[in-house]
């Protein structure tokens, strides 16, 4: 339970940063209802750090001139509090289970490994590298867990740290487990992406992981990407939901891959 004097604290430290957030991100974030929110804003706004807003608060310009400047304040302008689904916490939350005090992880981009990068205060010691800069923001004020940026160049579209498009080589690392999405999943073209830099990723990771967890939605069986990664059954550990067609369940099962999946009671 996050007490009402450093909640108010994390909402400050967030508007300086983001110069905005909404109700339900907050919510989310902080674990506590929408009406709590609400009364935290309620009073930062009589103290004047922030003006409310329809479905959530502004930092007051007064407040605005004494916040960071220069590269460090691009840095924060590019990752903005986003909603994550339902279907992507479950996932997240499969992920969890997998994950042990003083492991030491990779966590690619996606909203799965966004919703476990915030249940990771649930455990001690974990080291998370990444190259998505929304992962490093939610776990900014995590004190029990360490993160570390692969490097490279920040694009601030995908909001990631792009290494492959500037010849920048991936970090010699190692790794227990890598989490990573793809958006393709077929049994005769296998594991497939859409960008370069997520296949790049990939491959450059598997040869670093002692484990590769592959997240598939559902709706990415019988999907081919654009850029094959793997074989179908590449991976180590599969995460995914109750909608799995029967036949890829056999093909996991037949060759050893460990299946996590939600279902649906």
């Amino acid at each position: 339970m996050v007490f009402q004097i450093e909640r108010l604290e994390k909402i400050k430290q967030i508007l300086t940063e983001q110069k905005s957030a909404d109700v339900i991100w907050l919510s989310s974030y902080l674990k506590v209802s929408e009406v709590t929110i609400r009364r935290d804003l309620e009073k930062l706004e009589s103290e004047g750090f922030l003006k409310r807003t329809y479905g959530g608060a502004i930092l007051n310009n007064d407040t605005a001139g004494s916040s960071q400047t220069g590269q460090a304040q691009q840095m924060q302008s590019v990752v903005k509090p986003v909603l994550i689904s339902d279907s992507a916490r479950d996932l997240g939350e499969i992920c969890l289970t997998l994950v042990e005090d003083y492991d030491v992880i990779f966590l690619g981009r996606g909203e799965s490994n966004r919703a476990l990068a915030e249940r990771l205060y649930e455990r001690t010691g974990v080291v998370v590298f990444t190259n998505s800069l929304m992962v490093l923001q939610i776990m900014e004020h995590d004190r029990k867990n360490k993160v570390i940026l692969t490097g490279g160049e920040v694009d601030y579209v995908k909001k990631v740290m792009s290494n492959s498009s500037i010849g920048i080589p991936f970090p010699d690392i190692r790794v227990n487990k890598a989490f990573l999405h793809i958006q393709g999943a077929d049994l005769e073209y296998g594991l497939t992406v859409n960008e370069q830099e997520d296949a790049w990723i990939y491959r450059e990771i598997k040869s670093k992981s002692r484990n590769m967890v592959v997240i598939m939605e559902g709706k990415v069986f019988d999907k081919i990407g654009l850029i094959k990664v793997d074989d179908i059954c590449g991976g180590d550990y599969v995460v995914t939901d109750s909608s799995i067609p029967e036949d890829y369940k056999r093909c996991f099962y037949k060759n050893g891959i460990r299946l996590h999946q939600k279902f649906d009671l």
